[in-house]
């Protein structure tokens, strides 16, 4: 073998030589690069599991507050219900109480109307009942004998009571068939010439019907009254006291 061929033997194994060696260093950084990587992997693996059951039992967790909350949240939704049907139960209650109050309402209301036409009658009668008692005790018939009827009158006399005078006297008159009926102003207050002219009529027309008419308790005013009235008492029989108006009736009856 020749130099040159040595030479060119001991290039080529030099050549091999450094990249054997480059290998190997290749090789080396290769594997510990893997190395890093696996233990990389190994560890982001770990982590990775370990994340895994964090999230298992964070999710079991959850699972179990949405169960519980679940549970309260139909629970409540049952609470609600039964409210609400109560509620319901209790409006429709409430609505029959106010419909049974209206129809008693309207029973009340009737029956109030009908009271009060009732009382309104009823007072309407009462009234009556009063003035034809007023009436009466303002013009009292008082029988002293078969024949013989007094008529008292006291306070001021009127228009209305001078026709109630009249229409008393002569009703009296004829219930009683009297022929002697007594006039008695004692109690009078004053008198005018519609109170003479209606003691005038009564008297006349207590002629008509047979009786004698007998005024009594003319005081000395009531006496100048009738005088400046003009009333013409012709034909009635006139006394200054009750007693002897009752004296001169009973002695013309014998």
């Amino acid at each position: 073998m020749t130099s040159e061929q040595e030479s060119a033997l001991r290039n080529k194994l030099e050549q091999a030589e450094r990249k054997a060696a480059y290998y190997q260093k290749l090789a080396q950084e290769c594997g510990d690069r893997r190395l890093k990587e696996a233990e990389e992997l190994s560890r982001l693996i770990g982590q990775l599991r370990a994340n895994e059951q964090e999230l298992a039992r964070t999710r079991d967790e959850l699972e179990q507050r949405v169960h519980e909350r679940t549970a309260e949240l139909e629970a409540t939704n049952a609470r609600l219900v039964r409210e609400m049907q109560e509620r319901q139960a209790i409006a429709d209650e409430l609505r029959q109480a106010h419909a049974a109050l209206q129809h008693s309402y309207a029973a009340l209301e009737d029956e109030r109307r009908t009271l009060e036409t009732r009382v309104q009658e009823r007072t309407r009668e009462l009234v009556q009942i009063q003035q034809e008692r007023v009436r009466e005790l303002a013009t009292p018939l008082i029988p002293l004998r078969d024949d013989v009827v007094l008529m008292p009158l006291i306070g001021t006399i009127d228009r209305e009571r001078a026709q109630q005078v009249r229409t008393t006297l002569l009703e009296g008159i004829k219930a009683h068939r009297a022929t002697t009926a007594i006039l008695d102003i004692t109690g009078v207050r004053s008198i005018d010439l519609q109170v003479a002219q209606a003691l005038v009529q009564a008297a006349r027309g207590a002629r008509l019907l047979g009786a004698q008419v007998i005024l009594t308790g003319i005081q000395p005013p009531i006496a100048r009254a009738l005088v400046e009235l003009g009333t013409d008492l012709r034909g009635i029989v006139t006394h200054s006291s009750l007693p002897a108006g009752i004296a001169d009736a009973l002695r013309a009856q014998h």
